[in-house]
């Protein structure tokens, strides 16, 4: 029984550092060349696992977020690919971010 509640104290503790700095250093990184986009999300000491996809059929979306309220996060589909941000950021904004964005690849 120690063992599963030390395990369920470690896990929780690793849990909330995560989280604790996502809020203080967390960012994410998007990176575009011609030829594939790299998609990586930082939280100071940790890292997620990067992810990377062909931007040869790249399309850029709006995914509402479940709050019900007038905001989304950036989606972005290549294929059978497809990354999402993590950050939730109004509609209006991410509107204007897709069309900078389709506007670098014209």
């Amino acid at each position: 029984m120690a063992i599963i509640l030390t395990g369920i104290f470690l896990f929780s503790g690793v849990y909330l550092l995560r989280l604790t700095l996502w809020n203080t250093y967390g960012e994410e990184k998007i990176y575009i060349n011609p030829t594939k986009l790299t998609y990586e999300v930082s939280y100071g000491w940790f890292k997620d696992r990067v992810r990377e996809m062909e931007t040869l059929n790249l399309d850029y979306y709006i995914k509402p977020h479940p709050s019900g309220e007038d905001i989304g996060v950036l989606a972005m589909r290549s294929g059978t690919t497809e990354i999402e941000s993590v950050i939730p950021l109004k509609s209006i904004l991410l509107e204007d971010l897709i069309i900078n964005l389709k506007n670098l690849k014209s």
